[in-house]
């Protein structure tokens, strides 16, 4: 739980899911949207993965062209353009509208969208590939609320 410890209080459960298969005996595409302020500004997409979590990862922008906001040396050439990006971002959108900052997940299955996760603190907040005042500086808070934090 490094650097999450909004899950500390959480009762651990377990949640069944449907299988999601594109048919080529890996585990699907994931399109991991970084959204600043409601807005979706990156995609991460991590494709050919194997149960151990290695794949390949490319950075693109909502124009899906690569960012070099990604500084892993493991980086490859994004993936052709998802048909179904419209209403990804149409859907991150809406749902990350009350955040400053929240990455969405998706997974593009034929013509179907289907949401992967929200997490607020991706990586346990601890991840050196990203060019970190690229990111940092797209985070804008809200101010805090009166009285917390101050001593009396």
């Amino acid at each position: 739980m490094l650097g999450e410890l909004h899950y500390r209080n959480m009762k651990p459960r377990i949640i069944c899911e449907e299988y999601l298969d594109e048919g080529n005996g890996r585990l699907p595409t994931d399109y991991k949207v970084f959204c600043f302020g409601g807005r979706p500004t990156w995609i991460l997409c991590y494709s050919g993965r194997d149960p151990n979590g290695k794949g390949q990862r490319s950075l693109v922008d909502i124009d899906w062209q690569p960012s070099a906001v990604l500084r892993s040396p493991d980086a490859q050439a994004p993936p052709p353009r998802l048909r179904t990006l419209p209403e990804i971002l149409t859907a991150a959108e809406v749902l990350a509208s009350p955040f400053p900052f929240v990455r969405i997940d998706f997974y593009s299955i034929g013509k179907r969208v289907v949401l992967g996760e929200l997490t607020f603190t991706p990586n346990g907040c601890i991840n050196v590939d990203y060019d970190q005042l690229e990111m940092g500086g797209r985070l804008l808070l809200p101010p805090p609320y009166p009285g917390h934090g101050a001593s009396a």
